[in-house]
């Protein structure tokens, strides 16, 4: 032994030295063994390092169908051997330094792993590495829609759609891309639909967490076939009576009716009763019926049989005249019916005493007068071959008519401006006290001026007063330089309250944001406002556009100001592109806010604005291989929501009008054809949030707008008087046509103006020769009666109005009128004194002045 070692150390060396003698006795190639016999002692003592590991398997957060993989990292003596446990039970064939899972599922969830590496000196097990599985969420795909797409008028529509993909969904439904309050469901159930509503698109866009889908329908609302509600019923009646037939139906209107006998149309008889000529005995067992037809289809009614005998029966009284009460100047009419073996005759008595000619069923006076006709009675005699009777009489109450146009004349009118330069142009205004507000341009000082001044109408008998005239298109010391005899456009509104705004066009080195109206310059648009609360003109505002010269105002009570503007968007450095636009400014903001409309193609349009800022914007679009009305509804301060189609009936529109009540109430006026005629549609609505409700007014005879007015009280007025008819809007019904009074003005009335309540002021000139008296006349639309008419104003008056004597291209009276019944008219004329009857000449000059008078 070549050193010396203890026994301790030779019992451990022993066993490694028999072993390997006995490598040694397989080969000698091993270290330790040699050829020679020599024992050389036990070798220096190995080092077997225990495993450790350095590197932890990580916890992991996966999706359902994906990979995992767990790794670790370990020192120690190799060879090392690994065993990969799950939830503390080894996993069968996991022996590797990472164990993978090609595909995790939901019930991987929770499983904790950890690996245990040995080696010939020890083992270590890893830190636990939980797997979390979420579910997979799948994006929603549409599976299955049922949208309906097709509807009938009245009915509502139940709209559900289904979705494959990870639930929970939320569901938002849309109406034309509004959204709906409350319907979060995957069904909604529309509200009754009307054919305003064909074409609206109804979407339901379904999320999850992993994105969202659309569902989209575009309903066709279908007109809904008629049904008979009541048929005719047989009758029997005698000879020479008439017989009455009457069904009843329901279904999309309008509604058309066609009688037939023994199943011919009988011409004519178009109506939902049908009352038969005097009978003969020819006509007994005739067979009646009805056709009732629309868009959606037709329904014929059983039939009826008619009976006639040969008795004569005597006249009866079915339905006597009634009592009649109405104000001075407005006609009463009565009407009476009879039974009885026909023809029957009839005979009106007043008080007893025939009336010659009131031989109908009904009869009509002439314009009453409370002294001449308060307190008649009215009977009518029925007679026949059998027999006559006369009916009770009915009194007819006549009162004294309270318009608020009766008893007013004209005072002596008043020179407004005091130099000789010549006045150009001038626009007015009025509030509901009579407050007029006057704006002219003339030339003061070498430039054009805009003037503004303000008459007050007094007390009856009392002198006018009018402010002193004030310059308002100053701003920053600028006049209106591009305003001219032969070119100026400016115009004045007021509200009830006598707020006012005017509006005008100037010229300015041109910018990126305004336009070109020649090489040099660019034409922006100003308003100035006048605040009946200060009494004084605010400074003007310049809008952020500069439109077409076409631009009409608006202002309310609480000074909220909107424009509109057939104008133009600014699309190049010198181009424009043509559009329509609102310019909005709320009474406390600086400037002013422009809604560019960019749909194309809008024709002719209009607006209007009530006293709480909600606005209604109409116009003619050209769509769907057609003209359509669309309307738009907005505020002051918010801006307009998306257009509502109107019309649904695939024809051109020409819009007739558009008016909007100072509490909200909102109605389109247009003419349309419905299939056979051209007709008179009005889309209206009591608030700015109801839906608007299309009514046929029938084929009214029209020559441009008729005049559109909502009064105070809610209710409304079309007026045309060149074709002398009313059609009145009450308590949210709108009443059948009525004529005019034959005296009514029309056409030859060159000016008229009315107020909102439906009263109108006309004023006529005799363009072509001199002595003009002024003729005037003035209209109460309520009570259908001309209070005043042109023939009441004479020479005898002792003054004329002042009217323009030369032409009427150099202007001539402009009347306006307020609900008051306080009229004013400003008067362009070439005199200082005013002619009279006395001194027809007058004080003539080669300039106009500007004079005004009040209606008062």
């Amino acid at each position: 032994m070549g050193s010396r070692i203890g026994q301790s150390a030779w019992r451990a060396w022993l066993p490694y030295r028999l072993a390997l003698m006995v490598a040694c006795a397989v080969t000698i190639a091993l270290p330790g063994c040699s050829s020679g016999g020599g024992d050389d002692g036990p070798p220096a003592a190995a080092v077997v390092t225990a495993p450790t590991v350095t590197t932890q398997p990580g916890a992991q957060t996966l999706t359902a169908g994906s990979a995992a993989s767990f790794t670790v990292v370990a020192t120690g003596t190799a060879p090392l051997a690994f065993q990969w446990q799950r939830d503390g039970s080894n996993i069968a064939g996991a022996t590797s330094a990472s164990y993978n899972i090609a595909a995790v599922g939901e019930a991987d969830s929770g499983a904790v792993f950890r690996v245990v590496v040995t080696n010939t000196a020890g083992s270590a097990t890893s830190n636990n590495a939980a797997l979390t599985v979420n579910a997979l969420v799948v994006a929603p795909t549409v599976s299955a829609s049922s949208i309906e797409l097709n509807a009938l008028d009245g009915t509502s529509l139940s709209l559900n759609v289904t979705v494959d993909g990870s639930a929970p969904f939320t569901y938002v439904w849309k109406r034309n891309g509004v959204v709906i309050a409350d319907a979060t469901g995957r069904s909604y159930s529309t509200p009754l639909l009307t054919l305003a509503d064909n074409g609206v698109v109804y979407t339901a866009t379904v999320s999850n967490s992993a994105g969202s889908v659309d569902a989209q329908g575009r309903i066709t609302v279908n007109p809904a076939p008629p049904i008979i509600g009541a048929a005719p019923a047989s009758t029997s009646v005698p000879v020479g009576q008439s017989a009455t037939f009457t069904a009843s139906a329901t279904g999309s209107s309008p509604l058309t009716y066609q009688w037939q006998r023994n199943g011919v149309a009988i011409a004519g008889a178009t109506a939902s009763s049908y009352t038969t000529p005097a009978t003969t005995l020819a006509d007994n067992g005739v067979r009646i019926r009805v056709v009732v037809a629309n868009g959606g289809g037709s329904a014929t009614s059983a039939e009826a049989t008619l009976g006639v005998s040969s008795v004569i029966v005597a006249p009866a009284i079915v339905t006597a005249p009634q009592n009649q009460t109405v104000s001075a100047g407005q006609t009463a009419t009565f009407t009476a019916s009879a039974s009885g073996t026909g023809p029957l005759a009839y005979q009106w008595l007043r008080n007893g005493t025939a009336l010659p000619g009131a031989t109908a069923a009904s009869y009509t006076t002439a314009a009453t007068a409370v002294a001449v006709d308060n307190g008649a009675a009215f009977s009518v005699r029925v007679s026949n071959a059998a027999s006559s009777v006369v009916s009770a009489g009915a009194v007819l109450t006549v009162q004294p008519a309270t318009s608020a146009l009766i008893g007013r004349a004209w005072t002596a009118p008043q020179q407004l401006e005091s130099n000789d330069g010549a006045v150009i142009a001038r626009d007015l205004a009025i509030d509901d006290a009579g407050r007029t507000m006057v704006v002219f341009l003339k030339v003061d000082g070498g430039r054009n001026v805009l003037y503004a001044t303000r008459g007050t109408p007094n007390a009856s008998g009392a002198v006018p007063n009018w402010s002193t005239p004030v310059a308002i298109d100053l701003p920053g010391g600028s006049a209106v330089n591009n305003m001219t005899s032969s070119n100026y456009r400016f115009g004045t509104a007021s509200a009830p309250n006598g707020n006012a705004v005017v509006y005008w066009f100037s010229s300015e080195a041109c910018t990126a944001s305004t336009y070109r109206t020649n090489s040099t310059s660019c034409r922006v648009l100003y308003t100035a406002r006048f605040l009946q609360s200060s009494g004084n003109w605010e400074a003007p505002v310049r809008t952020a556009s500069a439109p077409s010269e076409a631009t009409t105002a608006v202002i309310n009570n609480r000074g909220d100001i909107a424009l509109s503007i057939p104008g133009w968007v600014r699309s190049g450095a010198t181009s424009y592109a043509s559009r329509k636009a609102i310019a909005t400014r709320p009474v406390a903001d600086a400037v002013f806010n422009v809604r560019t409309f960019t749909d194309a193609g809008l024709g002719e349009s209009d607006f209007g604005m009530d006293e709480a800022g909600n606005l209604l914007f109409a116009a003619e679009a050209s769509q769907n291989n057609t003209v359509d009305m669309l309307a738009w509804r907005g505020t002051v301060d918010g801006g307009f929501g998306a257009p509502q189609l109107l019309d649904t009936r695939g024809a051109a529109v020409t819009l007739r009008g558009l008016a909007v009540g100072r509490n909200g109430q909102q109605i389109v006026l247009w003419s349309q054809n419905n299939g056979t005629a051209s007709v008179v549609y009005a889309a209206a609505t009591s608030t700015t949030t109801a839906g608007f409700v299309v009514t046929d007014l029938g084929s009214l005879p029209l020559f441009g707008k008729s005049v559109l007015t909502i009064a105070d009280s809610g209710d409304a007025m079309v007026v045309n008087r060149y074709y002398g008819w009313r059609v009145r809007w009450l308590t949210g019904v709108w009443e059948a046509k009525t004529s005019l009074p034959s005296n009514t003005p029309g056409s030859t009335f060159l000016e008229c103006a009315h107020a909102r309540n439906g009263n109108f002021l006309c004023v006529a000139s005799d363009a072509f020769g001199e002595g003009d008296t002024g003729r005037w006349t003035t209209y109460d639309a309520n009570l259908n009666l001309m209070i005043q008419t042109a023939t009441t104003v004479s020479p005898s008056a002792g003054y004329v109005l002042g009217l323009n004597l030369i032409n009427r291209s150099a202007g001539f009276g402009v009347p306006v009128l307020s609900v008051s019944g306080i009229g004013n008219l400003a008067l362009f004329n070439e005199y200082d004194a005013l002619p009279t009857p006395a001194a027809p000449a007058g004080d003539r000059r080669s300039v106009n002045n500007l004079w005004s008078t009040f209606l008062k």
